[in-house]
């Protein structure tokens, strides 16, 4: 007889939800600016959650077009996934902010357990200017993929 875990099979679940985050800190200035963010997640099938991550912006692809690259971590009720992110933030005459991208799930823990997978991510804003913190300013992006796990 033998003894031993029995695995469970992966399987793909499509994802589709919104995020709203605002920056929580700022360093340095455009091009060459880091910004820690942390939000709010609210995923199909899986809920609602909370996001923190962290993105260095990288240069100016196009004029008022600034890409960044960073790490997150999402919070849900069953679990947290861990991964990459990378994007283009553009602004807009007079105080619009365009933000488009993709995410890399590179792990998970809980429900999620070995999750992998990649999301894309879009969304704008209006800046208050000066630029605040302010949940009415706080970029909603929609966002949509496919986890396996």
């Amino acid at each position: 007889m033998a003894c031993g875990a029995t695995a469970q099979a992966r399987t793909r679940h499509q994802i589709k939800g919104s995020a709203q985050v605002v920056p929580v800190s700022v360093s340095g200035v455009l091009p060459n600016l880091t910004v820690g963010i942390a939000g709010t997640l609210s995923t199909r099938p899986d809920g609602k959650g909370a996001i923190v991550g962290k993105a260095k912006y990288t240069g100016a692809g196009a004029a008022n077009a600034y890409t960044f690259a960073g790490s997150f971590s999402a919070f849900l009720a069953q679990g947290s996934l861990k991964g990459t992110l990378k994007g283009t933030a553009t602004l807009q005459a007079p105080s619009g902010l365009t933000v488009s991208g993709s995410v890399k799930v590179l792990r998970g823990s809980g429900r999620y357990d070995g999750a992998t997978g990649k999301l894309k991510f879009s969304g704008s804003t209006i800046l208050n200017m000066p630029v605040t913190v302010s949940p009415f300013s706080a970029p909603r992006v929609k966002l949509g993929g496919t986890l396996t796990y």
